[in-house]
């Protein structure tokens, strides 16, 4: 069996617990992935801190239908791993057509996998 260290992708809430739920199917990157060999595998981490203006985002979230189900701030996992995400292709946000995108490039989130529970972790950038 093949092992190889997982990296992982910190993201800020709510957008982390968002791609968790499977609502946000891009996440946005400043740089461009490389996926020459195909899809990669990173640890989902919900970061310490909530994104600027997270409480004004996450109503525009619930009242364009975006997610209409979005939870409470106070209730998403901060410094936790919730799981682990594929990245199925990356591409410059010209080429992306979904609210969610607004790159400067735009990670195709294909498949998410939780556990059970999330994960403290501190995380490094």
């Amino acid at each position: 069996m093949n092992t190889y260290p997982l990296k992982a992708v910190t993201v800020l809430q709510p957008y982390a617990s968002a791609i968790a739920a499977k609502v946000k199917p891009w996440e946005n990157r400043p740089r461009n992935m490389r996926l020459d060999d195909g899809p990669i595998w990173l640890a989902l981490h919900a970061g310490k801190a909530l994104y600027p203006d997270a409480d004004f985002q996450q109503r525009v979230h619930r009242q364009t239908g975006m997610w209409p189900d979005a939870p409470d701030l106070e209730d998403l996992p901060l410094g936790a791993i919730l799981g682990v995400m594929r990245i199925d292709v990356s591409q410059p946000v010209a080429r992306v057509s979904d609210p969610w995108a607004c790159g400067p490039f735009c990670w195709g989130v294909g498949e998410v996998r939780l556990l059970p529970h999330p994960v403290p972790c501190k995380g490094s950038q």
